[in-house]
């Protein structure tokens, strides 16, 4: 199964393609194997409208593969992120090479035990490629951190969904471990816990002792949630969860959102709460 597709993600009313962002792709499934979906892909973002540079051009290639093998059931997928923007070639240094060259990483692996309530443990992890910098004033080359382009996973309820802003399931420079468990005590009902350890993958640099800062720590933080899910009927499914963070030091100085060039802006002391409710129809 072969899908291809072009969208407009931001329509400036301007002249045909200019300062606007396009997203184009084609994406490849095959399906071949009982039980399990094997996907290629090819992703290509043309952003006028960008936060650095007059124009970014990035591609994405990507593999995946998911299914159910027995009681195990398991997702990988693996990304990889290469263009530049341009207008970024000059500054007050000598030179500023920038440019996208970074991974981004998501695993997951589920056992479910056949017996009362359908018990599932799942393990996850995830690696946002942060980029790097490589400090030289003269010559300064920049690896720009992964972009999420869009992406509709949210793997904090917090840091990728930043209240105060549209930047929403852009957390990226992040690397994120998480342990659940779900249960089936009904056919309609099923319960899930998760916690979820969250820190940087490429710490913000050390501003030095004549600052009076401490250097970035690596810890972002503590993440608990608590989810059920109610099927009234199969098109009316309810859905309410309750989740709290609890900050670390590296909340303070670390750019996380806005894909990784945007600081947060936190502290140790930070403590979030988020509680929900909603409602699923299918007509």
């Amino acid at each position: 199964m072969i899908h291809a597709c072009a969208a407009k993600t931001v329509e400036m009313q301007g002249d045909f393609m200019k300062d606007d962002a396009d997203l184009f792709g084609i994406y490849a499934s095959y399906l071949g194997i009982e039980n399990v979906t094997l996907d290629a892909y090819w992703l290509y973002v043309r952003d006028d409208v960008a936060l650095i540079g007059d124009r970014n051009h990035i591609h994405t290639l990507g593999l995946r593969g998911a299914g159910v093998v027995g009681a195990f059931d398991f997702e990988a997928e693996a990304a990889y992120q290469f263009g530049d923007p341009d207008g970024l070639r000059k500054g007050l240094i000598r030179r500023v090479d920038i440019e996208y060259d970074e991974f981004g990483v998501n695993l997951e692996l589920g056992y479910t035990f056949d017996c009362a309530w359908q018990p599932r443990v799942f393990a996850r992890f995830a690696y946002l490629g942060g980029g790097d910098d490589s400090g030289n004033f003269w010559r300064r080359d920049i690896d720009m951190p992964f972009n999420r382009l869009g992406s509709n996973i949210k793997y904090s309820e917090f840091l990728d969904n930043d209240p105060n802003s549209d930047l929403k399931a852009t957390m990226s420079n992040v690397l994120f471990y998480s342990l659940g468990v779900e249960v089936t005590p009904t056919e309609c009902l099923s319960l899930k816990l998760v916690g979820a350890y969250l820190e940087v993958d490429e710490e913000a640099p050390d501003l030095g002792w004549w600052f009076w800062r401490d250097n970035a720590d690596s810890t972002l933080g503590w993440e608990l949630g608590l989810y059920a899910d109610y099927r009234y009927s199969e098109d009316l499914t309810v859905r309410a969860g309750y989740a709290h963070f609890f900050g670390s030091d590296g909340l303070e100085r670390n750019a996380i959102i806005g894909n990784g060039l945007f600081v947060w802006n936190g502290d140790e002391d930070d403590d979030y709460d988020y509680l929900f409710i909603e409602t699923e129809i299918c007509f």
